[in-house]
């Protein structure tokens, strides 16, 4: 089934903290001069239109995205990613249109790093092709990513940063993504994944956080905000991902700026944020 389109959903409090997370990451893992690739196993069609407020049904960036344009105190992973919102946008707050992931990675990677984008959706696939076809550190396919990463992985340049953020739909996506986790592991043990995933009443995702893949001993931080009680029956509650082989530093970067991202996109859950090491590094 391939119903869920992420433009209904674009800009909101789960694209910001995962945004803000991956430009991070990425940051982070260039700041070594070796070649790195990049996997995104559900890239969508690269940038979505923002409808105005007030429509039916209420486009949800307002909440997300919106809460953040007149900010003037932002940490700075939070003002990194707001930087390059903006820059898609052609400067200032006038923002029409909001990236999603495979931009923010373009934007971010260098000459030398490569991309490996996936979507399964043909409308979507054909946007995203054409958005990055003057590209050439782009490979976009119309596919199913996580069969891309089976194919694909060790890369030529040993280094890799996987982005899993599937829609959760089905109720076998969650088995999907673990297989996909421990393949990854398995051929490039020191590859970073960050797995993103929903917080709500019934996401499907239970199994797969109360016991993550991956062999035991690898290093894994959970990263979490919560914007409405996490029981509420209806909706997305708040956000996560886990982080496996998260690159030096990331912690201390992400718990400057989550307690001040969380107050913000708060609506009515007190502003809950998690950081925890669910394995250490040794």
């Amino acid at each position: 089934m391939l119903s869920y389109r992420h433009q209904f959903h674009a800009g909101n409090h789960a694209d910001v903290l995962k945004h803000v997370v991956l430009v991070a990451l990425l940051r982070a893992l260039t700041r070594k001069d070796k070649p790195l690739c990049y996997f995104d196993t559900h890239a969508g069609r690269g940038t979505y239109p923002l409808p105005p407020p007030g429509g039916k049904p209420p486009p949800e960036w307002p909440n997300g995205l919106g809460r953040l344009l007149a900010a003037v105190d932002l940490p700075g992973p939070v003002a990194d990613w707001l930087t390059i919102v903006r820059e898609c946008a052609g400067g200032g707050d006038d923002v029409r249109h909001y990236p999603g992931s495979p931009v923010f990675a373009a934007r971010v990677l260098r000459p030398r790093d490569r991309l490996i984008l996936s979507e399964l959706h043909p409308a979507d696939a054909e946007i995203l092709i054409a958005a990055f076809a003057n590209d050439a550190r782009v490979e976009a396919g119309q596919r199913d990513g996580h069969a891309q990463v089976a194919r694909s992985l060790p890369p030529r340049e040993r280094r890799a940063l996987l982005l899993v953020d599937p829609a959760y739909e089905r109720r076998e996506e969650a088995e999907a993504v673990r297989q996909s986790v421990n393949t990854a592991l398995a051929r490039l043990a020191h590859a970073t994944i960050a797995l993103w995933y929903p917080i709500t009443r019934a996401s499907g995702c239970e199994r797969l956080l109360a016991a993550p893949p991956g062999p035991e001993g690898t290093p894994l931080l959970q990263v979490e905000i919560a914007v409405r009680p996490r029981d509420n029956p209806i909706g997305l509650n708040g956000s996560g991902l886990l982080i496996w082989n998260p690159p030096f530093g990331l912690d201390a970067t992400l718990e400057a700026c989550l307690p001040w991202l969380a107050a913000r996109l708060d609506q009515g859950g007190g502003g809950e944020w998690c950081l925890e090491w669910r394995c250490a590094p040794t």
